[in-house]
């Protein structure tokens, strides 16, 4: 995945293969030909779809894992270039993520001798205990790199239109995507269409994204809309992962205790607590609140009340 992640781009872009169907003159003779060339186009959307299925089958919101998948599968394939133009991938960009996994491995095995054992092109499916391993090492990987549903944001704004497709659903991201933007809405980021996420209805998109990187599209030369910037998501992430792996790092901040405090005594102090962890992006933001968690604090003489352990 680590590879995959590296090289990029390994799926040719839906915009790139003719699968739409031609746009012809009523008042012309529909022939053979034309109802040929409609039949295969058909074919290649259909086949597609089903290549797309077929990767997105460890998580159907996570590309992450659509990159595993991709990547696993190419290492079983006798003739990667067949098996490339069968899945509609990118042959180049196997073979070097291919590469990369054989020096990665060799890496590994240097730093960590009888840790990792030599390369093998074929890897065993992931248990399901190692996909959401994975889901949060990514996470862990690209944390400062989190959006929001605009929509699911501490005071969000007035959105006139309900967007309909999930590509049209705005995000904010943790840290500025925009220079010298101020209005809230204009500060969104949407889903690139390639995501696995763009064939959900906007409902089923969850609240907190991780991504990879950002990308200003083409702007519409038709209708005069402004470009937008997209982000290629990696995996969703709940509020309570987003508070343990960002904890310990400057994008984590916690509040006052809430509700009831317990004494616990000793020497130093002790206190049972809860409080409530915010992520911090950009300095003097409001940020976004998490979920919150119970804790063991003790107090420092220096730092005052600080978090020693979490209970829940």
């Amino acid at each position: 995945m680590v590879s995959a992640l590296a090289v990029g781009e390994l799926f040719i872009q839906e915009s790139q293969i003719d699968m739409a169907p031609l746009a012809r003159d009523c008042d012309r003779i529909y022939t053979n030909a034309d109802r040929l060339e409609d039949t295969s186009r058909e074919m290649r959307r259909r086949d597609y779809d089903r290549a797309h299925r077929i990767f997105s089958k460890y998580d159907h919101k996570a590309d992450a894992l659509k990159f595993l998948a991709a990547v696993c599968a190419y290492g079983y394939a006798s003739d990667g270039d067949a098996f490339c133009n069968q899945m509609f991938l990118r042959p180049n960009a196997l073979k070097e993520t291919l590469q990369l996994r054989q020096q990665l491995t060799n890496i590994a095995r240097s730093n960590n001798p009888g840790l990792v054992g030599s390369f093998q092109a074929h890897l065993v499916e992931p248990s399901d205990k190692q996909l959401r391993a994975l889901k949060q090492i990514t996470a862990a990987g690209f944390i400062d790199q989190v959006a929001i549903r605009m929509d699911l944001a501490p005071a969000p704004p007035d959105i006139r239109l309900k967007p309909k497709r999930a590509i049209d659903v705005p995000y904010i991201t943790l840290l500025s995507s925009h220079e010298g933007v101020k209005e809230s809405t204009e500060k969104a980021v949407y889903i690139h269409p390639s995501s696995v996420l763009s064939e959900l209805s906007p409902s089923e998109l969850p609240q907190y994204l991780i991504y990879s990187h950002l990308q200003q599209s083409v702007p519409s030369h038709i209708n005069d809309k402004p470009s937008k910037i997209r982000m290629f998501p990696l995996t969703p992430i709940s509020g309570l992962q987003l508070s343990a792996l960002a904890h310990g790092t400057p994008l984590n901040e916690y509040g006052k205790p809430i509700g009831k405090t317990e004494s616990l005594g000793g020497s130093p102090e002790r206190r049972e607590c809860w409080v409530i962890p915010s992520l911090i992006g950009e300095k003097g933001s409001i940020g976004w609140p998490l979920p919150a968690k119970k804790v063991i604090q003790k107090k420092d003489t220096k730092q005052g009340w600080v978090i020693e352990r979490f209970i829940q």
